[in-house]
């Protein structure tokens, strides 16, 4: 689906912008076994952490808290080859604890996978030289000896993708009061990133609406 698809959206221009969104409490999703192929047009976002959205097998509810994991998992996913490395205008020094300094040592190679790189030093440190673009804006001197602490206590030593996920939830950001703009162009870029094969058999990602209940009252 192609953005220009994604912003063909119902005309709301006798709609009041600044009106409150649509509440959760007159939609009903319903866990069924049909399969959701092929999304269609933004409608609205519902209490400002999901999106309505039309698809081929009728109206759809997506989660963006979920978007925005699968497109940190698209932009951290290494499986393909190693992400670039932006280099820091400053090499980040880090002062670690022992077992920390062995995991830099042990899961250099993984680290390289995702665009991390360091070299070790002694008396337990590490400059930081390189990082992806997710990881950019984040307070590295924090996250960084967190990751290492994370992995210090595996059996074994952790594959990028293992250690990407750990980031991944780490450092997706809890927004609550998305726009349809917004919304409309998280999509846009799963899209992008994910070549159209959005997890659309997730139901923590999207879930089918069912207007039963609804067209059950205007009967009544």
């Amino acid at each position: 689906m192609a953005y220009q698809t994604l912003m063909q959206t119902p005309d709301l221009s006798d709609e009041d912008p600044n009106s409150s969104p649509v509440s959760t409490s007159s939609l009903q999703t319903t866990k069924t076994e049909i399969v959701i192929e092929k999304l269609g047009k933004a409608i609205q976002v519902v209490e400002g952490e999901y999106l309505l959205m039309s698809s081929s097998q009728g109206c759809v509810l997506i989660s963006l808290h979920q978007a925005q994991l699968v497109k940190l998992r698209g932009l951290l996913n290494a499986q393909h080859g190693a992400l670039k490395a932006q280099p820091l205008l400053v090499p980040l020094s880090l002062k670690l604890s022992e077992s920390e300094w062995q995991v830099a040592q042990t899961h250099l190679e993984s680290l390289h996978q995702l665009g991390i790189e360091l070299k070790t030093r002694a008396n337990h440190s590490i400059m930081v030289m390189a990082v992806p673009q997710p990881l950019r804006q984040q307070n590295l001197q924090q996250l960084l000896p967190d990751l290492l602490s994370y992995a210090a206590v595996a059996a074994e030593p952790l594959s990028h993708q293992v250690l990407a996920d750990w980031l991944t939830q780490r450092i997706v950001v809890e927004k609550r009061d998305y726009t349809l703009a917004e919304a409309i162009g998280l999509i846009a870029e799963l899209e992008q990133l994910w070549q159209g094969c959005l997890p659309l058999h997730d139901p923590h990602f999207i879930t089918l609406v069912d207007f039963s209940t609804s067209i059950t009252a205007l009967h009544s």
